[in-house]
């Protein structure tokens, strides 16, 4: 049977309507805008470049054991089959064995209130969702090579994707608490720390005594199991909370310094233009131009 056959068929089982001005209601579609598609998989690793975060990350995991995001200090196992929506702004860090296959679909969106429900939380990748992916894969050629040319499928296609993830079968409780250690479990309770404190000085010598530990043994842990220094991710994160509040506020740059941990301005301006390479003032100025 061809498709003008299907369709056909599909015909004949549809029920003249009993009101001709009543048919589906409204909704509200996530319609991503500036769609990139980027794959991860052995032998084409994550980019070490900085990102300035503005954009939201769908992960998809298709392949691979043991796959990990540390999101705003949280960790969550990804299994393959399961996505994670990473938000604009929040601090990510992945860890990955060799053995995997990763798909990002990175986008913007106006209003993101219709897809707040994925926050924080893992999703199964539905069958209908496969579907989609096959097609905006095979279309899209990169963002100058194709990319335009099919610009509206590619939108489309992306929303349809997100839609079928917010069914609520779809989404898995949050996966939090990953017990693969004790001294994992130490570092993402110190992370949580950090995430719920980047409006202090943070020192690292007063985080090790909080925690029972030497300053040089918890220095060693935590890179151990971070891929990172404690000095880095707190730097980075405290860049990330910045940015954020000067992209998404109208908070004067000396009262985001302060939610930011620093006792003056000239100290955070010094930080953020050695972190960012451009002043605050003028970080937020391109987000009014």
């Amino acid at each position: 049977m061809d498709l003008k056959q299907k369709i056909t068929e599909n015909l004949r089982r549809i029920a003249n309507p009993k009101n001709y001005y009543s048919g589906t209601p409204a909704v509200k579609l996530p319609l991503p805008e500036n769609v990139l598609i980027v794959s991860r998989f052995p032998g084409k690793f994550p980019s070490t470049v900085k990102s300035t975060h503005r954009r939201f990350l769908l992960f998809l995991s298709l392949e691979g054991k043991n796959s990990e995001a540390i999101v705003d200090g949280i960790r969550y196992r990804l299994n393959p089959g399961e996505a994670f929506l990473i938000f604009p702004w929040q601090y990510h860090h992945f860890f990955y064995e060799e053995d995997f296959k990763w798909l990002y679909i990175t986008f913007e969106m106006n209003d993101s209130s219709v897809i707040d429900s994925l926050r924080g939380k893992v999703s199964v990748i539905p069958d209908s969702a496969y579907e989609y992916l096959q097609a905006l894969t095979g279309m899209y050629k990169g963002a100058r090579e194709g990319g335009i040319v099919y610009a509206s499928e590619i939108i489309l296609l992306s929303a349809l994707i997100l839609n079928s993830l917010l069914s609520a079968e779809n989404l898995l409780s949050s996966r939090s608490e990953i017990s693969r250690g004790a001294a994992e479990i130490f570092v993402d309770k110190v992370n949580r720390y950090i995430a719920g404190n980047l409006d202090t000085r943070l020192s690292v010598k007063d985080i090790a005594s909080l925690f029972s530990c030497s300053e040089s043994h918890f220095r060693a842990l935590y890179r151990g199991h971070m891929g990172k220094s404690i000095g880095v991710y707190i730097a980075e994160s405290k860049l990330l909370r910045a940015k954020s509040l000067l992209s998404s506020s109208d908070m004067g740059i000396a009262e985001v310094a302060s939610c930011c941990g620093f006792c003056d301005i000239y100290s955070f301006s010094r930080f953020f233009h050695r972190n960012a390479d451009v002043s605050p003032r003028k970080f937020r100025k391109s987000f009014c131009d």
